[in-house]
This record gives C-alpha cells, structure tokens and sequence, in this order.
C-alpha cells in the first residue's frame, strides 16, 4: 500500500505461492480482511478500497504508526523499486527489486538516512540534470500526497512561472528524463476552475514547496500514464512501414512491432499499433531513406510535407551560402 500497488486477496495469495514452494502455509479472503481491519483498529491505519483497482490503498501515505521500519529507509526502498518500475518494466531485475523492496519493508533493519544519496544518484543519471533537494520535495509530495507550490522554467522562451500550485499525481522517467503529471490549481494570481493537468520536466523547476494541502490521486491519470500516455500526444491505431538497410535493426528495437514480413530483397515489412505520430514521423525522416510510409496515407502526406520543408529551408540556407 506504500507503493500505491492496491494489494488484494488475489495478488497477496499469488505471492504467497511463489514464495512457500511447499505449499506448508495457506490464506484465506477473511483472514486478509481481518488483517485490515486489525490494522485500521489497532494502529489506526487509514486504509480504503478502490473499487476500481480492486486493491487496498492508503489515504495517507505518511501513516507510521506500525513501527516496521525507518521513514528514511522507507522512502529510498519505493523511489529504488519506482525507478526500477520506470527503467526496467517487465523484466527480472525489476521483479528481483520488488522483492527486496517487500522484504525490506517487512524487517526493522534501523535508521539509514542514505535517501538524499539515492536522491543525488537519480537527479544526476537522468539525462537533464535535476537539483537532488528539489528532486527530494517533489518525490517526498507526491508519495505523501501533498501539493507543492513550484516556479518553472517554461521551454518555449525560457520565462520563469512563479506561484505554480500544482497536485502532483503522477512521477514518471520517460525518454531518461523525470516528469510529473500534475492538477494546476492556480498559476501566478489566477485560480483555475476546470483544474487542468499539466505534464511538467523536473529539470526546469527552479523551486519547489510541500505545502500542508492534500489531495486524492487521480487513479484514470495514473493508468493513463502507466499505458504511455504521459503527454497525450496523438496516436495512430495502425501504421505499415517500409524499412530496409540499418533502419531494420532501429525500427524492430524501437517500436512495438505486432507483426513482420521479411521481403526477398532482405527488407521488411512492420505493422504498428497504438503508436504516437511523431515517433513515426521522427524515425521516418532521420532513416536516410530507408523507411517509408506505406499507410495511412495522411500521414505519409504529412512526411512528404515535413522533407519538402526541410529541403526548401535547407536550400535558402545554401543560398546565404
């Protein structure tokens, strides 16, 4: 529950079974029910169920009443198996440091305040470098559910926002650089209504503040976010492309390929699902001509436009020349 992963009955006696091979030890549906309710009554803990994610949650993750183990080891376990969640998903390593992460989270090992040296080591191995002190408040608002109070450095022109009061629901590694997917509540003097979210780069917050406010996590954002839809950026349902030469090893590494047909000529034919367009576009300019738009025919159209663009641009280039 301190890593939001709604555990229920179903995924607790899973665990179990990997773990006792013997098969010595069982559980039942009431005796998981029984150890929540011994928990909320004899160490107060504010736990709910989700009905959607059909798990249990904690309504405040700062809750340490039960005294298992040390808050700053607490955080540096879920930030390793976050980050590990973010880097390797679906793999052994992953599952491997989930482990640790439970077993660690079920001893009392004592105090390490070893969370600002993991907090450093994530800040700096991501590709735009983060403030380790900034990274630390951001983490510590969005595991606890606190929003923050933040200045941002806006991409476009560079221009500082100040007073940014935002929920942070989501904290993401996407392309080796941390987002979050954040409720703005108010930007400068203006208070917001309809509550947009925003999906804003850690690198440029120049300040950030944990406020006293709390807020309910967003779960269709979370998910939404979980299936790769950190930006919201169009996609495609299916696209056929073309590929030949060194472009084969990128676009088969590179992309969620559901189905390919090897030509005689040694190319091959990909067919993509649920794939952002502007991968698609990005992958097919910079292949050297070796990859093509077969459909749908818009977009094919719009690489044609974007090359014949880039030649006309690069021509006036050489005309200054």
């Amino acid at each position: 529950m301190k890593e939001n992963r709604y555990p229920n009955y179903p995924m607790v006696l899973k665990e179990m079974r990997r773990r006792d091979i013997a098969g010595e030890y069982s559980i039942s549906q009431k005796t998981i029910q029984r150890d929540v309710e011994f928990l909320k009554s004899e160490f107060n803990a504010p736990i709910k169920y989700n009905s959607e994610r059909k798990g249990y949650y904690l309504t405040n993750l700062d809750w340490t009443d039960m005294p298992v183990v040390e808050e700053p080891e607490m955080n540096a376990a879920i930030l390793g198996a976050h980050l590990a969640g973010t880097i390797f998903p679906n793999s052994r390593l992953n599952n491997d440091i989930r482990q640790s992460v439970d077993t660690l989270l079920t001893q009392n090992w004592g105090s390490m305040d070893e969370k600002m040296l993991l907090y450093s080591l994530v800040a700096h191995g991501s590709r735009a470098k983060i403030n380790p002190e900034i990274f630390q408040i951001v983490f510590d608002a969005w595991q606890s559910l606190h929003s923050l109070m933040i200045r941002y450095r806006r991409v476009g022109d560079g221009k500082i926002l100040d007073k940014m009061l935002v929920e942070p629901h989501v904290l993401t590694l996407y392309d080796n650089i941390w987002y979050i997917k954040a409720r703005l509540l108010q930007n400068g003097d203006c208070i917001h209504e309809e509550l947009p979210f925003l999906t804003l780069a850690l690198h440029r917050i120049v300040s950030a503040m944990q406020l006293a406010g709390r807020f309910e996590p967003d779960h269709k954002v979370i998910e939404e976010v979980r299936r790769g839809n950190l930006f919201n950026l169009p996609r495609l349902p299916e696209v056929k492309l073309h590929v030949s030469g060194n472009a084969i090893g990128y676009g088969t590494e590179f992309f969620p390929v559901t189905n390919q047909q090897i030509q005689d000529d040694g190319s091959i034919l990909l067919t993509l699902h649920d794939i952002e367009e502007y991968r698609v576009l990005n992958f097919v300019l910079t292949s050297g001509g070796n990859a093509v738009i077969l459909g749908p025919e818009f977009l094919a159209k719009t690489a044609i436009d974007m090359a014949s663009k880039l030649i006309k641009n690069q021509n006036k280039v050489q005309d200054y020349e």
